[in-house]
């Protein structure tokens, strides 16, 4: 009885793919073609992924191939790092692939349906996994050391400027204007209408909103400081703008760590109580009343969500009564942790360089401009407006009347202060299913 060739499909990868010309993955797929014929296979399909990283993003050809494996006995690809990069996406193989087998042309066949062959993987998926964050934290210390030199590290313009820096007259003169504008008490609808009867548009061509002059006004380079991965750091332009006003200014804005406006009270708090994955402000249509609805929703695996204005509302009437009734014993509890000094990092960072120079580990060519560097980065970070959370909750109870001094407060305010007094606040997944709050 002649026994039946497996059927093989190909898979090929690669992450960065900057010309768009497919060298890379084409000769994937002819190598693995190669092995088919050698081993008289049967080709089932080739599923190429060009451009997309294993370790984020998307990879839809990927997705086709794990939903054919019915018509699928053997994966041949280049690398097992070219189908999981990560140990987590490995275990999901595992439960996937079944029989189906891998044959990786440079790093070993691979064999999930037993425990050798899972074990192989897994190694083979550690050092993949250890691979791909010695090149990102490779990448991170150039562009920081780009940054530091005052030298721009890719990304699109920064509204103001060219990318290679060079300002832009008409819209840098628009920035100035509305700094002084929005110092003076103006709004950013004012800043907007100026903005779009001057002629001006947004980094695309489209319209001027609220949004792109909230993060414009707040941007660094304005009073000669960059931002790197949400610190504003010493830069080398001039400052257009007074420092003094750009800090009244941009702390009216409230921002996350990479400077997106915050728009929701409790993203950061809220975890889905099925997956364990966060739960994020979301904006859904309603075909029933024809507008949109504002929500919460788990973000990975959509397992839950709520409306938001209910889920804020009885959020709020807890932490509000939680205040009421054990102020003291709250205050007392997170003020040790939550009045922290932003410096801290930075001094120790200084304090390590100086003892491993005194040590004779570094040399004064090095030491010099290292110490110098982050001692920029201590002054800039000096110049910027600080505060802490302990203390906006410190205030808020202080205020005597707690109920009328969180209606005054700001978005940012409030986050604050449910964040040194809540830990997490799980939703249960089923519909309508009830909400438990977790309290520091």
């Amino acid at each position: 009885m002649l026994q039946t060739p497996s059927r093989a499909a190909i898979y090929a990868r690669i992450s960065s793919d900057r010309d768009a010309t497919q060298v890379g993955v084409d000769r994937q797929a002819a190598q693995c073609r190669e092995r088919i014929e050698q081993e008289g296979w049967l080709l089932a399909g080739e599923y190429i992924d060009n451009n997309r990283s294993a370790m984020k993003g998307r990879r839809p050809r990927f997705q086709e191939l794990l939903a054919d494996l019915d018509g699928i006995d053997v994966i041949v690809c280049w690398s097992a790092d070219r189908l999981y990069r990560q140990t987590k996406e490995l275990e999901h193989l595992v439960d996937v692939l079944g029989d189906t087998k891998i044959a990786a042309l440079h790093s070993g066949d691979v064999d999930l349906s037993t425990a050798d062959g899972r074990a192989i993987a897994r190694v083979l998926g550690a050092f993949g996994q250890r691979e791909s964050e010695k090149t990102s934290e490779r990448v991170t210390d150039a562009v920081r050391s780009r940054v530091l030199a005052g030298k721009r590290h890719g990304g699109p313009r920064a509204f103001g400027w060219e990318a290679d820096g060079t300002p832009r007259d008409e819209e840098l003169n628009a920035l100035v204007w509305a700094v002084k504008h929005l110092d003076a008490g103006g709004t950013l609808g004012e800043c907007v209408r100026e903005w779009t009867s001057r002629g001006l548009t947004n980094k695309a061509g489209g319209p001027v909103t609220g949004i792109l002059v909230r993060r414009s006004v707040c941007n660094p380079t304005l009073v000669g400081m960059r931002r790197h991965r949400g610190q504003a750091i010493q830069g080398t332009g001039e400052p257009v703008v007074d420092l003094e006003q750009w800090q009244r200014v941009t702390s009216k804005f409230v921002s996350t760590g990479r400077g997106r406006p915050e728009s929701t009270l409790l993203s950061g708090l809220l975890i889905c109580g099925r997956c364990g994955g966060k739960v994020l402000g979301h904006v859904r249509w309603r075909k029933k009343t024809g507008g949109v609805e504002k929500a919460y929703r788990c973000f990975d695996h959509h397992c839950t969500s709520r409306k938001r204005d209910n889920l804020d509302a009885a959020v709020t009437e807890a932490a509000l009564d939680a205040l009421e009734h054990n102020a003291d014993r709250i205050i007392a509890s997170i003020r040790p942790a939550a009045v922290v000094d932003p410096l801290a990092p930075l001094k120790a960072e200084l304090q390590a360089l100086t003892k491993m120079f005194a040590d004779g580990q570094l040399s004064a060519a090095v030491f010099g401009p290292a110490a110098e560097a982050v001692q920029q980065r201590i002054q800039a970070a000096e110049a910027l407006p600080r505060g802490s959370a302990g203390a906006a909750a410190q205030n808020l109870v202080a205020a005597g009347d707690i109920r009328g001094a969180w209606e005054k407060s700001s978005l940012g305010v409030r986050r604050q202060v449910l964040g040194v007094i809540i830990k997490n606040i799980v939703l249960e997944a089923r519909r309508g299913g009830g909400v438990e709050i977790i309290w520091r």
